[in-house]
């Protein structure tokens, strides 16, 4: 087993808040998502370079670097969970950027990983099975 900067074993979190009731989950959820799309916004122009295709930056380093564009994605989105898992590890760390921008940017990867797969149609076709027929997709969506 490699030795990794967090430790997956005996983690010892420090929780300063609690999320017992349902309410509170719901706005942290919803803190959570306005902070993943204000990234979002704010760092867009620059990875794309101003192109409209949002997966550009990974699509151009994938061509640089010879790899596959999820290859490249998955690095990505990899330093924002190792980063999220050192502090578990380590809740005495000095996060050098706030953890909830690591939490918010991870998501916004899962955004972006999600939105590669739909470009390149590994999308699995079952999905399907989570909304029974299309009123129900519609009924999901506007929550």
């Amino acid at each position: 087993m490699k030795n990794y900067p967090f430790k997956l074993n005996n983690m010892k979190v420090k929780i300063e808040t609690t999320m017992t009731d349902y309410d509170s989950f719901v706005k942290a959820r919803e803190r959570i998502l306005k902070i993943a799309h204000n990234i979002m916004e704010d760092k867009q122009p620059e990875y794309t370079n101003g192109d409209p295709d949002i997966l550009y930056n990974f699509k151009t380093i994938s061509d640089i670097m010879k790899v596959p564009t999820e290859q490249v994605w998955a690095t990505y989105f990899f330093k924002h969970v190792q980063s999220i898992m050192t502090h578990a590890g380590d809740p005495e760390l000095v996060p050098v950027e706030p953890l909830e921008s690591r939490f918010a940017d991870a998501i916004n990867y899962l955004f972006l990983g999600y939105a590669l797969l739909c470009e390149n149609n590994k999308f699995p076709k079952d999905i399907i099975h989570y909304f029974p027929d299309k009123d129900d997709i519609n009924k999901k969506e506007s929550l």
